[in-house]
């Protein structure tokens, strides 16, 4: 079954979004971060680490959440990877997932399930084994190794010599090529200005498709995704820095919500409605239009506001225990993800506008003092 342009990129939004999240994490709590970090021996949980320098050995029983400069991983990881830096490389093993982002990344470990990987130049090694799926979006990608299943890129230029258990999804903007080692088991569709340079020696079992695109034609659906992950980013580092300065507040803001929450959403509803009604009533009075300025600037600062709130109370019901910023952060990542699902993404960013937005309403009115007039002796 011929798959949809969103399915068909999916896995590489969700690539370049969890990392940009975790490019956050390094950078928006540099107060916590260390110049070097180690990882050694057996660890039995999961990790999270941000620095400098990471490098990571040795046995982890869990994931690894990680942002930095330079990464190494070196180690046999029984849970997913994810991390973001400047450079990154991942050897050994994974049991799990690998989602990477960075300058350069290099994989060179064997993965059991799918990888999805975003930067600018990245290498998939001829050591390299993945067991499922591989999503790659950057500049210039070299892949070898082996795919067990499928292979998803978008790229300037893309160069394949990898062994290929199915099918082979190329967007190229310069041009894709398959040198001697590629031997692809499915079928091969690219979309490129010029058709692919084939070495005699590389395989094609199944048929090949090639797609022309025009050089002069933009790319909306590449716009589309930029300005997604550019909004998500936006807000995931304004709702950083707002946690960061005022932690006491989101934790017992967010938790007033949570006790009233079917009268927190109503109130976001509410809100919804009556505040379009009422700044178009104020501005079309003249002695109202004032108002109807300052209301709809706050009205347009309490929606930017609504979104840290509600990646906060999310990322608290998941993990409650953690720092107040990796608690946002995670909420956020996860809000991020369920986002990208068609219906059921639109349908979640309401709600969560509704949440954040009640929640920011509900707890506002909760502290309002009424004011005294009386003059005191």
């Amino acid at each position: 079954m011929k798959m949809t342009k969103f399915h068909r990129y999916r896995k590489l939004y969700i690539a370049i979004i969890t990392a940009l999240v975790m490019l956050v994490a390094g950078a928006g709590v540099a107060y916590a971060v260390n110049n070097q970090s180690i990882v050694q021996g057996i660890t039995d949980h999961t990790i999270y680490k941000a620095g400098r320098n990471v490098n990571i050995t040795g046995i982890v029983n869990g994931d690894i959440y990680c942002a930095g400069q330079t990464i190494v991983i070196d180690a046999r990881v029984n849970g997913d990877v994810l991390c973001a830096g400047q450079t990154v490389t991942i050897n050994g093993s994974v049991s799990g997932n690998v989602r990477a982002a960075g300058q350069t990344v290099t994989l060179g470990a064997k993965v059991d399930n799918n990888v999805s990987l975003a930067g600018q130049d990245i290498t998939v090694q001829n050591n390299a084994i993945v067991g499922r799926d591989a999503s790659i979006a950057g500049q210039t990608v070299i892949l070898e190794g082996t795919i067990e299943r499928d292979i998803d890129v978008a790229a300037n230029t893309v160069a394949l010599n990898s062994s290929v258990g199915r099918n082979v999804s190329v967007n190229a903007t310069n041009k894709l090529t398959l040198q001697e080692n590629a031997a692809v088991q499915g079928n091969v569709s690219y979309t490129s200005p010029r058709t692919w340079e084939k070495n005699s020696g590389s395989q094609v079992v199944g048929t090949v498709s090639y797609h022309k695109a025009e050089v002069t034609r933009h790319n909306h659906a590449g716009w589309v995704i930029f300005w997604r992950v550019f909004c998500l980013v936006a807000v995931v580092v304004l709702a950083v820095i707002l946690v960061a300065l005022f932690p006491q507040l989101f934790r017992k803001w967010s938790a007033v919500a949570v006790e009233n929450l079917g009268f927190v959403l109503l109130t976001g509803f509410i809100a919804m409605l009556a505040m379009p009604i009422i700044v178009i009533v104020l501005f079309s009075t003249l002695v109202g239009a004032p108002l109807g300025v300052l209301l709809l600037l706050l009205w347009l600062a309490a929606a930017i506001v609504s979104m840290p709130f509600a990646m906060y109370i999310l990322g608290r019901q998941i993990v409650p225990q953690l720092h107040p910023v990796l608690i946002v952060l995670i909420g956020g990542l996860v809000l991020g993800i369920v986002e990208l699902i068609p219906i059921l993404g639109g349908l979640v960013a309401f709600l969560a506008y509704l949440l954040g937005t009640g929640t920011l309403l509900w707890n506002l009115k909760r502290s309002y003092q009424k004011p005294s007039y009386s003059a005191k002796s």
